[in-house]
């Protein structure tokens, strides 16, 4: 299912062939998990921008730091990849070895941002330093303040979006008939960090109580969360369409730890309660009893997450936690929303073993999720290319200020540091959207 990215690799002292080139900072191993390098491909192939990819996979260990030859006056702007940007740290780190780094650089500076509930304050903290101009998030417009305070958007763009969309790749995943399919329930799951809270217990647990009762059921299953049984590239896809229904939960995290407080507080909670074995359900409900429950809930992030689209891709039944899924999902009907008690696990058995049934609601999700126009990257990239389009007019021309308030480096936005000046950039953007089939 891998996709190579339509777009150049960055080289040493080498500059780009067309001054509204877009310098795209990304983190993905090429042998390891896909979702990554499909979700950048993706977003390039829809976007009317012209990227130039910068792997850091290819520059050492964290803490991330870009490498001295990169030369960010030669672009129109940067756009930094959410799998660069997990830790607070790589980001601060990203620009100390370049001149200009991202303060003085005066080209259009885009955070895109996922997994948002880690440290969340440094983000915005850094979105103020630096001064960008295009925020891509994953945050909800009626959360975006506790996440975001409102000072540190103050004539940010700002684009919502989710942590994936339908690909070309994604629909032509591999689907097999009922029949065809030898294993019951298939699940990959993981182990997540305690500061995740119930939605990051939930990615493990939801496997380990559904396996037994499924067994004892005489049902097929293949289920883990151990690392070692994870799958990759195409081998992912042929272990969807095997199976008839794959288990699942909401992607990201209801528990924001904004500073570091929870982070602190999960550490010493573990350190005193070397009785409990991490990553047990005993070990979670003392921690959720003793402290976590003050924090959960004090952000609404959980969301969908690419295996939903892939499995809906696939023709694969989804049993997930009931949950809202981005109200993309509609449950009874694209999914079976399973209760947290189990008190209806028996009758998702039922569904699993009625391939009428079963063909009815897996149709209804490829039908009404998948071969829809709604959740695709050509809509995603409408609204972020709108979103560098107004970057892009805020910009100083040559002898003029930018008309950004409250900007605390905006005296750094005046003059020709991009030596083929900001006009030319503009009417360059203008003329890519006329020649763009879909401008709308």
């Amino acid at each position: 299912m891998t996709q190579p990215i339509p777009a150049k690799s960055w080289s040493p002292n080498r500059r780009p062939s067309n001054a509204d080139t877009f310098l795209f900072i990304v983190h993905f191993d090429p042998e390891g998990l896909s979702t990554v390098q499909d979700n950048i491909a993706a977003w390039v192939s829809a976007s009317a921008l012209e990227f130039e990819i910068l792997n850091m996979w290819d520059y050492g260990p964290a803490p991330l730091t870009l490498p001295s030859s990169v030369q960010l006056n030669h672009y129109a702007g940067v756009i930094i990849h959410p799998a660069v940007c997990y830790f607070p740290h790589n980001l601060e780190s990203l620009d100390t070895a370049i001149s200009p780094d991202f303060a003085a650089y005066s080209g259009v500076k885009v955070l895109a941002k996922q997994d948002e509930h880690y440290q969340s304050h440094a983000f915005a903290r850094f979105i103020t330093g630096k001064d960008f101009d295009v925020l891509v998030t994953c945050v909800p417009d009626g959360q975006l303040s506790k996440v975001y305070p409102t000072a540190s958007l103050d004539g940010v763009e700002v684009v919502q979006q989710l942590t994936s969309y339908v690909s070309e790749a994604v629909r032509a995943m591999p689907s097999l008939s009922y029949e065809a399919r030898g294993i019951d329930i298939g699940y990959r799951g993981s182990i997540q960090p305690l500061i995740c809270g119930r939605l990051g217990y939930e990615k493990k647990q939801i496997g380990d109580v559904v396996d037994g009762p499924a067994q004892v059921a005489g049902l097929t299953t293949d289920i883990s969360s151990n690392w070692n049984n994870r799958i990759h590239g195409s081998k992912w896809g042929k272990f969807l369409a095997s199976c008839k229904s794959v288990l699942g939960v909401e992607s990201g995290s209801n528990l924001f730890d904004f500073n570091g407080e929870v982070s602190a507080a999960c550490a010493t909670f573990t350190a005193q309660r070397p009785d409990l074995t991490p990553d047990t359900q005993a070990f979670y409900e003392a921690a959720h009893s003793d402290f976590l429950h003050r924090y959960e809930g004090n952000v609404d992030y959980g969301q969908l997450s690419p295996r939903h689209f892939e499995a809906a891709a696939t023709g694969t039944m989804q049993i997930l936690y009931e949950g809202r899924y981005s109200d993309i999902l509609i449950p009874g009907r694209h999914y079976f929303p399973l209760k947290r008690d189990l008190s209806n696990l028996a009758h998702a058995f039922e569904l699993i073993s009625n391939a009428a049934s079963w063909s009815e609601m897996t149709q209804a999700a490829r039908r009404e999720v998948i071969d829809s126009d709604r959740f695709t990257y050509a809509g995603f990239a409408r609204r972020f290319d709108r979103a560098v389009e107004v970057a892009l007019q805020s910009k100083p021309k040559p002898g003029r200020q930018s008309t950004r308030q409250n900007s605390p480096s905006s005296t750094q936005r005046v003059g020709n540091d991009n030596p083929d000046g900001f006009g030319h950039v503009v009417l360059s953007w203008f003329r890519r959207l006329a020649g763009r089939k879909n401008p709308h």
